[in-house]
């Protein structure tokens, strides 16, 4: 190809990157036309002009322009997938891996079920328990729900932190017997679970809502703040990063109280045993994933004293 010709192509490819990917096409539209009648008469007479004197004028530097523009274009290509992703993983709680506790024996057999998790019986006794003794606990694992979802390939075992987290504290705070398939069937409705990938983070602003719960984020990350809250008998939901809670791009974790030396209790619906122990609020903070939306990573939810 003529490098006058590839350059012009390689100049039009980068400007409506520009402005396609990088705007909202809407706004721009009437200097879409200018653009797009502009550089077709520049490709026209470019092309015309190296096909009569190409032969004596030397072009290189336009080749060499031509491939820096390909390989700028290229570069800004790549970033924006890379914040396409990153903002894909601000909005939605992806796959949570099965939990790295070993479960005793039985608990975490697949079977599949249907119908409605009424149908499934009672849960497995490792499930049946309270949280510093007035919290609901939930499992996304629990046979009961673990293997419903909305479509092929969706659980509420594999995806259903989010919804597993609302139904623990819309239980615990409305009395109400709130499973979290009911919760993830609400959230489906609502726009804030998509089968299959996960939970938008407004699911515990908008999603809480739908419950008659309150709550904001909250954005005194220190221990002394959150402690004085959960003091109160008020709750927090933290959206976790990769690491103790977490083995993929984020987790819902609730905090629940506090114990009699003062330690965080949580209810984490994929860790039966992250949720019967212990734990310093400066390791469970240090957990947070800062790149949340929503009011995220750090949700303050009022809890039956407030109500």
């Amino acid at each position: 190809m003529p490098p006058l010709l590839k350059f012009s192509l390689s100049l039009i490819y980068y400007i409506l990157y520009i402005f396609i990917f990088q705007h909202p096409p809407l706004l721009f539209v009437h200097y879409f036309i200018g653009i797009i009648f502009f550089l077709f008469s520049f490709v026209l007479i470019a092309s015309v002009f190296y096909a009569h004197y190409g032969a004596e004028i030397d072009l290189s530097f336009v080749g060499r322009a031509a491939d820096s523009i390909e390989q700028g274009g290229k570069k800004l290509a790549g970033s924006a997938s890379a914040s396409i992703e990153d903002a894909r993983s601000r909005l939605y709680v992806f796959a949570e891996e099965m939990s790295a506790e070993e479960p005793e024996a039985g608990v975490y057999e697949k079977v599949k079920y249907e119908g409605s998790p009424e149908d499934q019986g009672s849960s497995s006794s490792v499930y049946d328990f309270m949280v510093g003794g007035n919290f609901v606990y939930l499992s996304q694992n629990d046979p009961r729900w673990r293997d419903l979802g909305f479509k092929d390939g969706d659980s509420i075992g594999i995806y259903g932190c989010g919804p597993a987290s609302l139904a623990m504290i819309a239980s615990t705070v409305t009395g109400r017997d709130i499973n979290p398939y009911e919760a993830a069937e609400a959230m489906y409705q609502k726009g804030l679970y998509l089968p299959a990938q996960g939970s938008s983070h407004a699911i515990m602003t908008d999603g809480l809502a739908h419950f008659s719960v309150k709550s904001e984020g909250f954005y005194e990350y220190t221990p002394e703040a959150v402690i004085s809250e959960l003091k109160k008998g008020n709750y927090f939901v933290l959206l976790t990063k990769k690491g103790i809670f977490s083995k993929s791009t984020g987790h819902f974790i609730v905090l629940a109280g506090l114990d009699e030396n003062g330690k965080v209790l949580i209810a984490d619906s994929n860790s039966v045993s992250n949720s019967q122990k212990s734990w310093d609020i400066e390791t469970v903070l240090s957990q947070a994933k800062h790149s949340a939306s929503s009011g995220g990573p750090l949700w303050l939810i009022q809890g039956l004293a407030g109500m």
